[in-house]
């Protein structure tokens, strides 16, 4: 049985489009917040992880990522760089890979307590 709240489950990297190989490193998929059927990618500001997850729960709970993914998607590009990861659009994020698992895992899973992960979220959303 699926859970769909939390993937383990990486999909293969070679259904990674071309662009990976744009980079020096190629960023590869976080570990924990990666979903085979996700529909944006979220590159982290060290571009050592990405994170494959679905556009509509992303957009209804960040009004600043709804905007970037609006006007991206109305110049008709994947980004400004015209990056794709496995065929969807990436955003470039300023922030590091361990935040953004904490804040995606927070909108994806809730936050619980007592957690560990209260603090940091709390701080996350206070910037």
């Amino acid at each position: 049985m699926d859970d769909f709240s939390t993937n383990q489950a990486l999909a293969s990297s070679t259904s990674a489009a071309s662009s990976l190989s744009l980079f020096p490193k190629p960023p590869t998929p976080h570990p924990t917040v990666y979903f085979s059927d996700g529909t944006i990618c979220l590159l982290d500001a060290s571009r050592t992880y990405y994170f494959n997850v679905h556009k509509g729960l992303i957009c209804r709970h960040s009004r600043p990522l709804r905007k970037i993914t609006e006007a991206t998607i109305n110049n008709g590009t994947s980004n400004e760089k015209g990056w794709s990861i496995e065929g969807n659009l990436v955003l470039e994020m300023d922030d590091e890979h361990e935040d953004l698992a904490v804040f995606l895992t927070a909108l994806y899973d809730g936050v619980y307590a007592p957690s560990p992960y209260i603090p940091k979220v709390t701080n996350f959303l206070a910037c």
